[in-house]
């Protein structure tokens, strides 16, 4: 109902509406020492994007979500346990779980800003750690998005130039599930320069806080406090009768956390990580031909036993490719 009336109200308003079939026929990945593996072979699942935005004077509304999400035929994988953020331990489409809300929220325009309020996606850059999960990905797939509940003030300083401060609640994303008591707040400040033009360049930050087992007794919490710094830059240009699109992005995480020990730091670790991906894509003017060149850096930890945390991981909707992120890390 109130759907309705939002759309009744609006004097100009898009909508989307996309139907995902995807057919597989994967190998069993070895998941364990012991042997253990996926054990899946043919497998079709599916997801129903339905969403709305809309505009009345200086008010702005959007509704969105996927039905139907997950496996309908096929094998379940064979790994114990119902950590997996697909869900492809049963055939459960048509069933709650199927159901992610991923946006519904309202803004105004004012003489001072913008301001914005309730769930939405995050996304930055390249979606290499805050990612919607919206893009066509050229590898892989895209299945989650990152959601939050947010508070999002907009301006512009200067021409040219955006600023964004935001307060979240997370509602889901790679490290956090507030629906399985990993509650996280974090405060975002970005900086963009030309925001919607052929080149554009940015500075995001985020400091979060992070704790487990938030809803069980006193006394069972981990905690993490991290922040990061990431910089996005992207020129879009022809190139005779080619067009060149060239992107980058870098990011580093930096804190403190409980959630993960190891055997020679038993209190806390030092997070101290970091990521860095480029891409080039070039296209001929009828857009029938395009080369794409990728690449992508991340630190690793080649000492799990010392009092810091290394390792960086891309985002999982992040265009990575079809069996690391989609197979070996959800296993």
């Amino acid at each position: 109902m109130i759907l309705l009336a939002c759309i009744s109200f609006a004097e100009e308003w898009t909508d989307l509406a996309e139907y995902r079939a995807i057919a597989t026929i994967a190998p069993g990945m070895v998941t364990d020492t012991g042997g253990g593996s996926s054990a899946q072979g043919f497998v079709l699942d599916q997801r129903l994007r339905l969403g709305v935005d809309g505009k009345a004077g200086a008010w702005r509304f959007a509704a969105e979500s996927d039905f139907l999400s997950g496996q309908v035929l096929g094998d379940t994988w064979g790994i114990p346990g119902e950590e997996d953020d697909r869900r492809r331990w049963a055939l459960d489409s048509f069933s709650v779980s199927g159901i992610a809300p991923r946006r519904l929220s309202g803004g105004v325009d004012t003489g001072v800003g913008k301001f914005d309020l309730g769930l939405t996606m995050s996304n930055w850059g390249l979606g290499l750690v805050a990612n919607d999960g919206a893009a066509d990905p050229l590898f892989g797939r895209t299945d989650f998005g990152d959601r939050v509940f947010r508070l999002r003030y907009g301006t512009q300083p200067a021409e040219h130039w955006t600023l964004v401060v935001a307060a979240d609640l997370v509602a889901a994303d790679d490290s956090a599930e507030l629906l399985d008591g990993q509650a996280a707040g974090q405060g975002v400040v970005a900086l963009v320069y030309g925001a919607r033009g052929p080149t554009t360049a940015g500075l995001y930050g985020v400091f979060r806080h992070q704790v487990e087992n938030a809803f069980d007794p006193p006394g069972n919490e981990r905690f993490t406090d991290v922040g990061v710094l990431d910089a996005y830059a992207r020129v879009q240009r022809p190139l005779g009768k080619w067009s060149l699109d060239a992107a980058v992005e870098g990011a580093g995480i930096f804190g403190r956390t409980d959630r993960a020990l190891s055997y020679n730091a038993r209190d806390a670790l030092d997070v101290r990580s970091a990521g860095l991906v480029g891409r080039v894509v070039a296209t001929d003017a009828k857009d029938r031909l395009g080369v794409h060149l990728r690449g992508g850096f991340a630190t690793a930890d080649g000492n799990p036993d010392d009092g810091a945390s290394n390792a960086f991981t891309f985002d999982r909707d992040f265009d990575a490719g079809v069996v690391l992120f989609d197979e070996v890390q959800g296993a």
